[in-house]
Order: C-alpha cells, then structure tokens, then sequence
C-alpha cells in the first residue's frame, strides 16, 4: 500500500469502528483520489494547464466543499497566481480584491517550512467574524474553518494548499493534519522537481540560441537514433540535400556504406550515454553529389550532465568546408600549446583537409604532416584524428 493510502488509512480510522462496512466503502474511493491528486501534483510542477484540477482533488481529499491552491514566483502573491474550486466566481473576485487582508493567508505565511495549520493558529472563529473579511468571503461561502499547508523555498518559489469548510463539520482534527503533513511532502518535491526542470529548460534554450550562431550544423540524437532538434545551419544543410538529408527523422547519405557507419557511430554514443559503452565518438567523411568537399560529420556521446536536453543521447556536428568556422594560428597555438606548424596542420586538418591535401598545401611531405599530426595528438591528449576533431569542433564552437 502506497505512503498516500497508508496515511489516508489513518484518517479513516478516526471516522469510528462500529461500521466497518461504511469505513471500506469510504476508504477505497478516497484512496483512488489521493492517488490521482498527487500523480497531479507532481504533473502541475511542470504544467502549469494541469493546476485548475488540484484544487477540486484536494477538496475531495481533504474532505472540504472548497480548496485553493496558490503557486507564487515572486515575494507578493499575484490574482493570477490563485486557483480555486468550489468558490463562487463574484465571491472568487471579492476575495482577489482583499487577497492582502486575508488573516488565514497571512498567518500561513508566516509559518515555518512546510508547516501543517488549522485556521484556530491565527484567530477563534469569534475573532474572524468581526472582520470584515468573514463577511465578504466567509459567510456568503458558509466558511468557517481552514486546514491546508504552505511550502516556502529559496528559489522565490511558494506553494500554498488549503480547503475551507463549514461550521458544522468543526475545526481539522490532528489525523486531518496528518494527511496534510504526507500532502505537503508531494508538493514541497514536486516544488524543487519543477524549479530543477526549469532551470534546465531554461539552460538548453539558451545554449541552443547559441547553437544557432554557429557555423557547425548540429544535430541532436535521441536513444532510437533520430534526429530531435537541429540549430539553423544544420536545417540549411539539410535544404540543400547535397548528399545529407533525413528519412523518418534519422540522417542519411547517398551511400550504404557511409550510412552503416553513422548507423554504428550513432549506436556506440547512445551505449556511452547510457551507461553501457566507453565510445569517444567518430569521425565520418559524407561525400557530395555536388562534388564540392564532403562534409565532416563529427558524431559524440552526451553526458547527462551536460545541459543539452533530457531527450539527447548523441550529438552530430556537420562541418561544410566551403563554409568553415574560422579560428586563428594564434587560437590553436593558445588553446593546445602548438608549434606554429603544428597549428597550421591542425587548422587544415579542422577546415576539412585531407594528410594529402595538407601536405601539397604546404609543400611538405605526407609523413611530414603525420609526425606533426602525431605530435598534435599527444598534445591534445587525444588517441586519434576522430578525437581530435571532436575536440577542435568544441574549441571552435565555444
């Protein structure tokens, strides 16, 4: 039996032991919405849409003909922030004019960390009825007294539940307080959830407005190899279908080979991300139909811990060497510790060149420029050529 039945199980216990058979009878719907409310706690952490049927989950739950829930960004509670159920709408906007002067608000408020109440803490229903408040809000509804909780937090975040319900059904009694306290637990976690999932939302469109900006096209992969998201060059590369396009959402080639091979790079960095391979990624040359340069595919697992998005597994950066991403000499030399023939290897080796391109490039030998490649490497700190463009590609787009 879950925590939330367990608890309820407690409260029902307090209705009195000669009917057995209305206590079951009472118990197992009740159980089924405490189930509901909290799947739906936790499910309006990250949805705002899903926060009107809290309220009326948690009247039933609670017992009471009315709730409110009130989910607040800022030190000042806001109209906008409160959502009720059972409330009539004109007594609704009464309340909302004197939402400052409410005493049971106020006195929540002033509670400790996640702190249960009852509407005795702040004043005797003789002293509400005075009030001005009692008149507008309280007695229209047949209010009289209030059990809910409030959850406070250092991110300027503040969770507020209560249901409000009548004289004759008297003040919450400690087993009611009880089920709030196990209440409380669900919303103060689904609290931090969804600031963490926000914060983390917030992280991924930032770095993929940047992403935008860069010269690399790059592709996000999810667990089953398809493409989920692509920043603006990797959709003009893709317009272009100049030997690179998607076919239901997976990237593909004009060659089986070279498919095969993005297939197996692919597979070897979601195993890494998941846990259950060690791959540094690959290094994979698309050839063109154009018969312009091929374009350098740079595929690379994704640690959870980067900001990249729950649904990325592996990431694909395409580099067009007609159109390549500049860094200087001086950035190579700066970066990595290069001589300056190294560096100038280095930046023809990122821009797309071939070992043989390189050396008629700078009028040397092959082995000229793979003993400087070797030595690249060993400064890197990397094992092959596919590490090191994986490396550089980071470096140039950071």
């Amino acid at each position: 039996m879950g925590y939330a039945a367990r608890s309820f199980q407690t409260i029902v216990s307090g209705l009195g032991k000669k009917n057995k058979t209305n206590r079951a009878e009472v118990q197992e719907p009740m159980q089924q919405v405490d189930h509901q409310l909290v799947s739906l706690i936790y499910q309006s952490a990250t949805d705002p849409t899903k926060w009107p049927k809290v309220p009326q989950l948690l009247a039933r739950s609670l017992g009471t003909h009315q709730a409110i829930v009130i989910r607040s960004e800022g030190k000042e509670i806001q109209p906008d922030d409160v959502t009720t159920f059972g409330i009539d709408h004109e007594i609704r906007q009464q309340y909302l004019d004197i939402l400052a002067d409410d005493p049971w608000l106020l006195g929540m408020l002033d509670l400790p960390h996640c702190s249960p109440c009852f509407s005795d803490q702040f004043l005797t229903l003789r002293e509400l009825r005075r009030l001005p408040f009692y008149q507008l809000l309280c007695a229209p509804s047949d209010v009289a007294y209030m059990g809910g909780a409030v959850v406070h937090n250092n991110d300027n975040v503040t969770y507020l539940f209560a249901g409000q319900r009548d004289e004759v059904q008297g003040i919450f009694r400690e087993e009611e307080l009880a089920h709030i306290r196990m209440l409380i637990t669900h919303f103060d976690k689904a609290r931090a959830i969804g600031h963490k999932i926000g914060a983390l939302q917030n992280s991924v469109r930032a770095l993929r407005r940047v992403l935008d900006k860069s010269a690399f096209g790059v592709f996000l992969i999810n667990e089953h190899a398809a493409v989920t998201w692509c920043n603006a060059p990797g959709e003009a590369i893709l317009r272009k279908d100049d030997g690179l396009s998607l076919r239901l959402s997976h990237l593909s080639t004009t060659s089986c080979q070279t498919n095969r091979n993005i297939d197996a790079a692919l597979t070897n960095a979601i195993a890494t991300s998941s846990g259950r391979g060690d791959s540094a990624g690959a290094y994979i040359s698309v050839q063109r139909p154009s018969n312009k340069r091929p374009y350098q595919l740079t595929i690379s697992p994704i640690s959870k811990r980067d900001a990249w998005g729950a649904d990325a597994f592996a990431v694909v950066f395409v580099l067009d060497p007609d159109r390549p991403p500049d860094m200087s000499l001086e950035a190579f030399q700066s970066l990595f510790g290069l001589t300056g023939a190294e560096a100038r290897v280095a930046r023809a080796l990122f821009l797309g060149f071939s070992v043989q391109e390189a050396a008629d490039r700078f009028e040397v030998s092959p082995n000229t420029i793979r003993t400087q490649l070797k030595a690249i490497l060993r400064k890197c700190n990397v094992r092959s050529q596919s590490e090191l463009m994986q490396l550089l590609t980071r470096a140039a787009i950071h």
